[in-house]
């Protein structure tokens, strides 16, 4: 089998030769994100970010086991977003010794490893410090499709013993919605799955354009007595498919703070009762699973006053016929 060209930084940086192997790995769920946790090599993640760009696919788990992306050897890492909207990617590159200046990583997204390029940008390394960083792709937005497979794609113009550019890995099956690849031209590509990298992913973050969800509907009567409970329907739908959560004030001091979740178009039953006789605004939110608010909807509901005791209408129409002059003030009461 042909050397692949590793770093293994424990104090040195082999090059070792890799046998097959498989192997399994258990890992821990956090919203739609996948990141293996309580590793003593594990790296910080970063927060949410806003002005509608998320955070949606990140593996930041690393055993300090680095894979040189070379023009003889490119690396690859699938992935599965859940937005609809590819923004940006980062990768967690080592550098090994002294590589120039002007060394260029080139990083493309493709929705097959053998196929063309969606997107590519390059990346010149310059002063790369320090020797292990977070390095941004900024391409061109571009439009996937949610939960379909795509592979970042990565490759260096220089790779010599004098040093080189890396991109670091885990170990382990840390990310579950994909795997760590590598292509040279005497074996094509290859899954990274041998003894001494057993079912690697690399370090890497996925951004992308996240839409609120619509404003949702409300659904009810709009007047009605008090200390009577009352069925209101809400829903909306998100754009990418999201769950919904609703934040739901009654107008009287009350509220619901984000209930659920549901799926996004599911139409929710909630129910309220006021206890005072007056006109109040039910106001209803909708978030996503990234936290991204939809405006506010409203309906105004009416809890009417006590009605006018009950007349007979009939003897009243005979009086008023019989004397007509007489009772203005209940003429005028009643509008008649």
């Amino acid at each position: 089998m042909n050397k692949k060209i590793i770093g293994v930084c424990v104090g040195t940086l082999l090059i070792v030769t890799m046998f097959p192997m498989s192997g399994t790995a258990a890992y821990d769920k956090y919203k739609v994100y996948n990141i293996a946790i309580n590793d003593p090599y594990e790296m910080n993640t970063v927060d949410y970010i806003g002005n509608g760009e998320t955070l949606d696919q990140y593996q930041t788990k690393t055993y300090s086991v680095n894979i040189g992306v070379c023009s003889f050897q490119w690396v690859a890492q699938s992935f599965k977003p859940t937005v609809m909207t590819l923004t940006r990617v980062e990768l967690y590159i080592y550098k090994y010794l002294n590589p120039p200046v002007d060394t260029i990583i080139t990083v493309s997204i493709r929705d097959s490893l053998d196929g063309n390029d969606l997107t590519s940008i390059d990346f010149v390394t310059g002063e790369f410090f320090p020797s292990q960083q977070w390095v941004e792709f900024d391409f061109p937005d571009l439009q996937v499709v949610p939960e379909q497979i795509y592979y970042i794609v990565t490759r260096g113009d220089y790779c010599e013993e004098d040093g080189g550019y890396m991109w670091t890995t885990g170990m382990y099956n840390p990310y579950d919605r994909g795997d760590a690849w590598w292509w040279d031209e005497y074996q094509g590509w290859e899954k990274i799955d041998y003894d001494e990298l057993p079912e690697c992913d690399t370090a890497f973050k996925t951004y992308g354009l996240n839409e609120a969800p619509d404003i949702p509907t409300i659904d009810g009567p709009t007047d009605g007595k008090v200390d009577i409970e009352y069925n209101y329907n809400i829903s909306t739908t998100d754009y990418e498919g999201y769950d919904i959560w609703y934040y739901i004030e009654w107008g009287d001091g009350d509220t619901e703070k984000w209930i659920g979740p549901y799926e996004s178009g599911e139409n929710v039953t909630v129910s309220h009762k006021w206890n005072k006789k007056k006109t109040y605004e039910i106001r209803v939110k909708a978030k996503d699973i990234h936290d991204f608010e939809s405006d506010w909807a409203t309906l105004k509901v009416t809890m009417p006053k006590n009605k006018p005791a009950y007349f007979n209408f009939n003897l009243l129409s005979w009086l008023f016929e019989r004397f007509p002059n007489m009772f203005p003030i209940l003429r005028y009461i009643l509008g008649l």
